[in-house]
């Protein structure tokens, strides 16, 4: 038999999430440095036939383990589950089945609005409407809208890799003569950047190429290929936010 008392805070679990997703998200750490070590891009040289060019690539040749993608899915989704289990909270508090209770995420205001008589239509309007304000859709916040993204986004596409910005990859000596240009863009379709073109009659030495890697969300809709850590730093900040502000309304409705 369990105790009375036991378990008797409502937020317990969303406030469990949350910190889950905050221990998931810095074991990614170990995971990116190892990855790092392993050498995941090499210095290539290629002839171009069309140019009679030499080109001097960075080129990716391993993509991030399926231990990153895995653990930056975790972390997210567990962001994604407090949100929803706040609901639950509330719902369960009042007697609910707790089936309709989910966060209102949605593609526009309209949209999100429309879920307080559907997928949210247990949690009272005082404590949806606090739920709304956070503007959880395209025309809002958009990164708290795409956390649902990154949530529902099947794990091989979450992550990838690529150098840091240019400005921020350095070559330590660039010698040559006659024609040749340096540092071109990362190409991600390509998988690779031209670190130099030389002309046919040029000649071309390159020492001390240094760069970081940078681990930043796949195909996922308005953050592609953003850093994130930062992305995770925001919505972690967010969605404490939010759980505090529904907590203080259900405080002050006696509902907790």
């Amino acid at each position: 038999m369990t105790s009375g008392i036991y378990n008797t805070d409502p937020m317990e679990s969303p406030r469990y999430q949350l910190e889950k997703a905050r221990k998931k998200f810095f074991s990614v750490k170990p995971l990116l440095k190892e990855h790092s070590d392993s050498e995941p891009f090499r210095v290539v040289i290629e002839e171009c036939a069309s140019t009679e060019n030499t080109r001097i690539l960075l080129r990716r040749i391993k993509n991030p383990p399926m231990a990153i993608s895995d653990t930056v899915n975790d972390a997210f989704e567990a962001l994604r589950k407090a949100l929803d289990q706040v609901g639950y909270a509330i719902a369960h508090k009042l007697g609910k089945r707790g089936k309709k209770c989910a966060f209102p995420f949605g593609d526009s205001d309209k949209e999100v609005r429309a879920r307080a008589s559907g997928p949210s239509a247990e949690i009272p309007p005082e404590i949806f409407s606090i739920m709304a304000q956070f503007k959880p859709h395209k025309e809002g916040d958009k990164l708290l809208w795409a956390l649902n993204e990154i949530a529902n986004t099947s794990k091989h596409r979450i992550t990838k890799v690529f150098p840091n910005s240019i400005s921020q990859t350095s070559i330590g000596m660039a010698r040559g003569s006659g024609s040749f240009s340096l540092l071109g863009p990362w190409d991600e379709q390509k998988g690779e950047m031209v670190i130099a073109e030389v002309g046919p009659e040029s000649t071309f030495e390159l020492d001390g190429l240094k760069f970081n890697i940078t681990l930043v969300f796949g195909d996922i809709p308005y953050i592609e290929s953003t850093a994130i850590e930062p992305v995770f730093m925001y919505l972690e900040s967010k969605v404490k936010q939010i759980l505090d502000a529904v907590e203080a309304k259900a405080v002050e409705m006696r509902i907790f």
